[in-house]
């Protein structure tokens, strides 16, 4: 009997060996359906079928599965409207995502980062601004060649000449005669109004349409009539950064400070372009074919025939006031520049106080009145 049970237990000693070899050796092993009933009751209440028995490998996958379903289950909770029961909790709520879109508007506007748009290249805020800004340096010499060539072949300097002939007869220090030198460039003065008025525009709706717009949206996205007054809000903003731009330009565009650098400049641009005098001045009285046209290099061809009626010194005179225009404007138009893109810079960084980080006048009236529109 002993004997017996011995080789008994010994059998079964060998099977259960066995069936350890064959569990460590099978991959595919089946797991007992206990330990991972927790997995299987949220399959089955998320609607996920998986065949049971389970076994080892797929539960990575199963957890996968569970985890992108809640993850779409969130994102529709989160696209849901929230509700909002009064004006104070309105303005409440606006305040406090505004607040929180400080960070990422700071972020695309002040430091050029764009890791919340990498792929959206118009939220790229620093990047576009800067192209903006060198675009509208390079039109802006391309204003200034165009106007002091429009007269190249018909005309060319009569309007200086006839500011040389006032002035040999009242005198330079005349008031009629400060006003004719006016004169000369009051046609580009207008054209650089237009265009620096154009810029602002162009600016400031993408600082605040796109850029400033789209991060509110996104914070506001579950507050459906916040949104819609909030476009209000914007627009109201944009008019006056606007306009307080448009204050600057025309405070500071006659009152441009040049200082002793840009003043060397000046004179450096200006006996740079008084060189081409004397060749001026052979090809119009002193060449013996009587051309036609002469090319000035720096300035173009240039019709003559109408300017041999002049003595030398009244085309010299002439002549050197261009050039001084030329290189007046050039140093203007550089120093105007350069006090426009830190006035938008300091515009953009702004922190006033009672308005809304950066971005303008927006009173505690206004959010209230929005808002209170946005509960009704």
């Amino acid at each position: 009997m002993g004997r017996k049970r011995k080789n008994k237990s010994s059998r079964g000693s060998k099977e259960r060996k066995t069936r350890s070899e064959m569990g460590v050796a099978n991959q595919d092993a089946v797991i007992p359906r206990r330990k991972i009933r927790h997995v299987i009751n949220s399959c089955k209440e998320e609607g996920i079928e998986i065949p049971v028995p389970t076994r080892a490998r797929d539960l990575p996958e199963i957890a996968k599965k569970i985890d992108a379903k809640l993850c779409y289950c969130l994102s529709e909770l989160n696209l849901l409207s929230a509700s909002i029961s009064s004006v104070d909790e309105a303005v409440a709520t606006f305040m406090q995502l505004v607040a929180l879109s400080k960070e990422s508007l700071i972020k695309i506007l002040v430091r050029g980062e764009f890791d919340e748009y990498p792929d959206d290249k118009s939220m790229h805020g620093t990047a576009n601004l800067a192209e903006m800004y060198n675009q509208f340096k390079d039109e802006r010499g391309w204003l200034h060649s165009s106007f002091f060539r429009r007269d190249l072949k018909s005309n060319f300097l009569q309007s200086e000449i006839n500011y040389c002939m006032f002035t040999q007869q009242v005198g330079k220090a005349s008031g009629l005669a400060a006003k004719l030198a006016a004169d000369l460039t009051a046609d580009l003065a207008v054209v650089e109004h237009h265009h620096d008025s154009w810029f602002l525009y162009m600016f400031w709706y993408y600082v605040i349409m796109q850029v400033t717009r789209s991060v509110l949206k996104t914070y506001l996205s579950r507050y459906v009539h916040l949104c819609i007054h909030v476009e209000s809000l914007v627009y109201n903003i944009m008019d006056k950064m606007i306009q307080r731009s448009y204050q600057w330009t025309h405070e500071n565009y006659y009152t441009v400070n040049v200082n002793e650098e840009k003043t060397d400049e000046f004179f450096s641009e200006y006996t740079r372009l008084m060189s081409k005098c004397n060749v001026f001045i052979h090809g119009v009285l002193d060449d013996p074919e009587k051309p036609s046209t002469i090319i000035v290099d720096g300035i173009g061809e240039i019709v003559v025939e109408g300017l041999r009626s002049y003595s030398r010194d009244l085309l010299s005179e002439a002549f050197s006031v261009r050039m001084q225009s030329i290189a007046f404007r050039k140093i203007h138009t550089e120093t105007f520049i350069e006090g426009m893109a830190s006035h938008l810079q300091s515009s953009v960084r702004c922190k006033p106080s009672g308005h809304i980080h950066g971005f303008g006048d927006v009173r505690y009236a206004d959010l209230e009145e929005a808002t209170f529109c946005s509960c009704i």
